[in-house]
């Protein structure tokens, strides 16, 4: 974790430096998971819904229907 401060221009270059070495080195972050019966929903709606997107794209969408966020309604256009 870096501290940053666009206001003040302090860490920038740290962090974008640590996050070149992160890609680098292959390392990822771990993924948010949630309760067993919101992580079942969220694997209906990646089947149903956003199974034809990219796979590394599904979760974020699936998520962002749960939440029922308007602007990606749109953007699918679901029945």
């Amino acid at each position: 974790m870096i501290e940053i401060s666009a206001l003040k221009g302090i860490g920038i270059m740290e962090a974008a430096e640590a996050a070149i070495e992160s890609a680098q080195n292959g390392k990822t972050v771990p993924m948010h998971t949630f309760s067993g019966t919101v992580e079942h929903v969220l694997a209906h709606i990646e089947e149903a819904a956003v199974h034809n997107m990219p796979e590394e794209q599904q979760r974020w969408y699936a998520i962002k229907l749960f939440e029922r966020d308007d602007k990606v309604y749109q953007q699918i256009k679901l029945d």
